[in-house]
């Protein structure tokens, strides 16, 4: 079993069926009907509260942190080596066609994912002084770190949630079927979810998950990109990173999942740059996970039921 949990790709299929079972016999489309005025209205908010922000100018993202780690040249191909592992066993692991291919794919991906953040951390506490700060490991303004992250959580969860439906919606009109759930560990749960297989799911989704991947991805692939290319790249680090992110999700993923999992993307990228500070991120990729699974619990409870 691989370590990571991503996102479930069809949250709206999913909350419409459990929306329309609540609905009343005399009118089965009401609770359908009051999904989609809630999701337009979340969409709405979130695309003013983006607009209204300016967070798309270049500019924004410029007036961010800088961060400053001593990387040396050896230093940068060690990184960039240990990330690509990590891509090569989501690769392998998308081409895997026996259980042994499947078992050396994974294995390369937990060595590189693992490798990476380690190697991250490691140099971001031998920078001097203030590395870790620096890096994004320690809060640099922790409650503000807090109140950006509950409300990245809301914009992102709205804006990805959108994109699925959206891909959803064109993947069924050309005849292509959607699952409800689209990710392999929750598919597991089954349904009746046995409550330690949910709370270990939690642990691993929810908690370890989250913090190595916003490390690897937005901690050390983004540093690494910035310390290439330049502050005056930011948002093409930003898309770069967002990308890699939902290539190595491939696997578990269908692909109607990936678009959202790449706007995902973005908003953690955007969050790490603008504020320097890893803790957004986290809390942003551990809250989607957490709603993904009471999402999968309650929609099994409802089949259940």
């Amino acid at each position: 079993m691989n370590l990571f949990v991503t996102e479930c790709a069809a949250w709206r299929p999913m909350l419409a069926d459990l929306a329309a079972d609540a609905g009343s016999a005399a009118a089965p489309g009401m609770g359908a009907a009051v999904l989609n005025a809630v999701l337009l209205g979340g969409l709405v908010f979130a695309v003013a509260v983006v607009i209204r922000s300016r967070a798309l100018q270049p500019a924004t993202l410029r007036r961010g942190p800088e961060r400053h780690l001593d990387l040396s040249h050896a230093d940068r191909v060690i990184g960039a080596g240990l990330a690509g592992m990590v891509v090569i066993g989501a690769v392998m692991r998308l081409r895997a066609a026996e259980a042994a291919q499947e078992q050396a794919a994974a294995m390369m991906f937990s060595l590189g994912l693992i490798g990476s953040a380690v190697f991250f951390l490691a140099k971001a506490w031998q920078t001097h002084p203030g590395g870790l700060r620096a890096a994004g490991l320690v809060p640099r303004k922790p409650g503000r770190d807090l109140g950006v992250g509950l409300v990245g959580f809301v914009v992102g969860t709205l804006l990805t949630w959108a994109t699925l439906a959206a891909v959803a919606a064109v993947a069924r009109a050309c005849g292509a079927e959607v699952a409800a759930v689209n990710h392999t560990l929750l598919e597991q749960l089954g349904p009746e979810p046995d409550w330690a297989a949910v709370m270990r799911l939690v642990g691993v989704a929810v908690l370890v998950g989250p913090l190595l991947e916003e490390v690897v991805f937005r901690g050390l692939v983004q540093t690494l990109l910035i310390d290439t290319l330049g502050r005056r790249y930011r948002w093409t680090t930003v898309l770069v990173a967002a990308a890699v992110f939902a290539l190595i999700h491939a696997g578990p993923v269908s692909w109607h999942g990936w678009p959202g999992l790449f706007v995902l993307g973005l908003v953690l990228g955007w969050l790490y740059e603008r504020t320097g500070s890893l803790l957004p991120c986290f809390l942003v990729h551990a809250l989607f996970n957490a709603a993904n699974i009471a999402a999968a619990v309650g929609m099994g409870g409802a089949a259940a039921g």
